[in-house]
């Protein structure tokens, strides 16, 4: 298709895609520019599909890997070829939750220099 998807059926006149005109099935009137000539039109969507190999759900292991989330002790597991989730362990969880505890405190921690010394 080319830039312009709407074109004139009277005089075939290439005609920029109406910005308010986005429901299906939905009758739309329009003039067109170039012959001044009124028709209607209609906005069709194409549906477009993306596979991929899912070998977890024929037999072989789930390949979860932690979400990247913050804080941290909220990750969760996902599967990188189904998307199935799950929770993190119980051990783990605490283990994010000790790092996100670590990180704030380093990120609040005062940047001054400590007190001078009486000499």
């Amino acid at each position: 298709m080319s830039h312009y998807d709407l074109h004139c059926p009277y005089c075939e006149t290439d005609i920029d895609d109406p910005d308010d005109c986005y429901a299906p099935e939905t009758t739309y009137e329009h003039q067109c520019p170039a012959c001044e000539k009124h028709f209607v039109f209609t906005v069709d969507y194409i549906r477009d599909y993306s596979a991929a190999k899912a070998e977890c759900l024929n037999g072989a292991p789930h390949d979860y890997k932690e979400t990247t989330t913050f804080p941290r002790q909220y990750t969760r597991l996902r599967c990188s070829m189904c998307d199935d989730h799950k929770p993190i362990s119980d051990a783990r969880r605490a283990e994010l939750k000790a790092q996100d505890e670590a990180q704030c405190a380093a990120l609040t921690k005062p940047n001054h220099p400590s007190e001078p010394t009486e000499g």
